[in-house]
């Protein structure tokens, strides 16, 4: 949790709203009125930001990012300004950051990095407008204050939070969702928790992740119900496509540091992680057959994920594929392909195959 707090917290105020924009200060925010253009560029628009949500929910990076800079640019060609959006773009807009800026880590930074600070400065205007009608932007104006502080002012932490907690009495999800962020900055469980199961049970699929790592890293003999319930989040996260959800289903039943053992149960959780494309789960599922784990041992099927696996660009998976050629399981006897896995999965900074390949 400590690293997912790290990646919130310093992603959270590099927001970045419009790609390419030469934006400015500005002093009073000029909202302008709805109308059919505003519409329909939000209305094309915001396939782009689903898009990005549901790339993330998958881990496809790559997607994800561009996904994102296609709406920024779309935004930039049809000549949208940060204080002109409207409501409901801009709320959409705030949650698809948040997924790419949460799981993907600081990668996001060095999409946009030359631009953050003038966009911040464009954006705060916008958000303090109507700011008691705006939940999402009343919650992010309010975390801008806690976290950084606007302009030359130092944070005020106080008013900061005082904004987030509005923003969340308004039973707005999202809203929720930060003040449980939040109060995890703080190192504030309790409250913390609280607000992410309220969030969660409207089913915010962001919470109902995070659930799952809190009740998981906080387990302890003194809280044994904290592993049924971290489960419980991951399975509402997972129904939701979040594959990393899914994942970690899969380890509470693989591992055995868990005390769970299931191999029948953390294969369906890997095979749902593998359809959705994780190379992870793919590696996994390759290991599980190649030792008949839970199932009949099967170096053809375990063959088959590996690979499935190294064409995503596992070095591990690459690795093994090699000792498969060069071992003959589940494949003709083959030196030279054995080189080949070995070599990429070398290029890919595996020592283990670099050893394997000086040895062949």
């Amino acid at each position: 949790m400590k690293t997912l707090k790290r990646r919130l917290f310093l992603s959270l105020f590099s927001l970045y709203l419009i790609g390419n924009i030469d934006a400015q200060p500005i002093k009073e925010p000029v909202i302008k009125k709805v109308d059919s253009h505003q519409i329909e560029v939000f209305n094309e628009a915001k396939p782009y930001l689903l898009n990005t949500i549901n790339s993330v929910k998958v881990e496809n990076v790559e997607k994800a990012r561009s996904q994102f800079k296609m709406h920024n640019a779309y935004l930039t060609e049809k000549k949208i300004v940060p204080e002109s959006i409207l409501k409901e773009h801009l709320d959409i807009f705030i949650e698809a950051y948040f997924y790419i800026s949460v799981l993907l880590g600081d990668e996001i930074g060095d999409i946009y990095q030359e631009d953050i600070k003038d966009l911040k400065k464009a954006i705060i205007p916008f958000l303090e407008y109507k700011t008691n009608e705006r939940p999402r932007s009343q919650a992010l104006l309010g975390m801008y204050y806690y976290h950084e502080g606007l302009g030359d002012n130092p944070p005020n932490k106080e008013k900061g939070k005082d904004l987030v907690i509005k923003a969340a009495n308004k039973e707005e999800a999202f809203s929720m969702f930060l003040l449980g962020a939040l109060y995890d900055s703080e190192d504030d469980t309790e409250n913390a928790i609280k607000w992410l199961e309220k969030a969660a049970l409207k089913n915010e699929a962001l919470s109902q992740l995070i659930l799952g790592h809190l009740y998981r890293i906080e387990y302890d003999d003194e809280h044994p119900d904290y592993r049924k319930k971290a489960i419980m989040w991951y399975e509402k996260a997972a129904e939701q496509d979040f594959v990393f959800a899914m994942e970690r289903l899969g380890d509470f039943y693989f591992l055995s540091s868990y005390e769970m053992q299931d191999y029948s149960k953390a294969k369906f959780w890997y095979q749902k992680a593998a359809d959705k494309g994780s190379d992870g789960a793919m590696k996994v599922l390759g290991y599980i057959y190649k030792d008949g784990l839970g199932v009949t041992q099967d170096y053809t099927k375990a063959k088959f994920w590996y690979q499935k696996a190294a064409d995503k660009g596992n070095e591990w998976a690459m690795e093994v594929l090699g000792d498969f050629y060069k071992d003959g399981l589940g494949v003709t006897q083959d030196s030279k392909k054995a080189k080949f896995w070995y070599q990429k999965a070398c290029d890919n900074d595996s020592t283990k195959a670099c050893e394997k390949l000086k040895n062949l």
